[in-house]
């Protein structure tokens, strides 16, 4: 109970103090900011003795700023002017690009079916299969449900891969010759959303 001012003596009632919850929200918003000041400071200290800036501004004059680079120019733009034909200045620096690597291991088709085969039981590509569209209240475009995932693996992938290129040649499609900026061949552009 509160003792008044009365039976101590005193003349005034005492003053009840009452915190709402803005005011405290209000007061633990001032703590933490506090709080995250001297963490800020704290942590700028330590960044300057432990030489920070030393090592930050090394790194800054140490680094490079040159990736690749011209290497030459290659006439594929018809009547317009011929491209630059870019390379990494490390290959430029070895006067050649990386070849491969691995000796069995010389075209993109070569890279892919020593994968197929290296990694044939491991999974290799996951899809989930798209079961409906759901329509949620309060949102504009229906969300997508979609299944369990189910994976192929690489023996799998390998084997599409193979029928895929097999239909392609049957319709005619050539692998492009070395020369085939200079030459018209029966080639075939795929264009499609990167989805499974």
């Amino acid at each position: 109970s509160i003792v008044g001012l009365e039976s101590l003596g005193l003349s005034k009632p005492p003053i009840q103090l009452s915190v709402d919850r803005d005011t405290m929200g209000l007061v633990l918003n001032v703590i933490l900011h506090v709080v995250g000041l001297v963490l800020i400071l704290l942590d700028f200290a330590i960044y300057l003795l432990m030489l920070g800036p030393f090592f930050t501004v090394y790194k800054w004059l140490t680094s490079r700023s040159t990736f690749a680079a011209p290497h030459s120019e290659a006439a594929i733009n018809g009547s317009m002017p011929p491209s630059k034909v870019w390379r990494s200045v490390e290959a430029i620096a070895q006067g050649k690009l990386t070849e491969t690597t691995e000796a069995s291991v010389l075209t993109a088709y070569d890279a892919l079916a020593a994968s197929y085969k290296k990694n044939a039981k491991k999974n290799a590509q996951g899809i989930r299969p798209l079961l409906s569209w759901k329509k949620d209240d309060g949102f504009k475009f229906p969300a997508k449900v979609f299944g369990e995932t189910t994976w192929r693996t690489y023996e799998e992938l390998g084997k599409m891969a193979h029928d895929f290129g097999a239909g392609l040649r049957a319709c005619g499609i050539a692998p492009q010759p070395p020369n085939a900026e200079n030459i018209d061949h029966k080639g075939m552009l795929i264009y499609d959303e990167t989805s499974a």
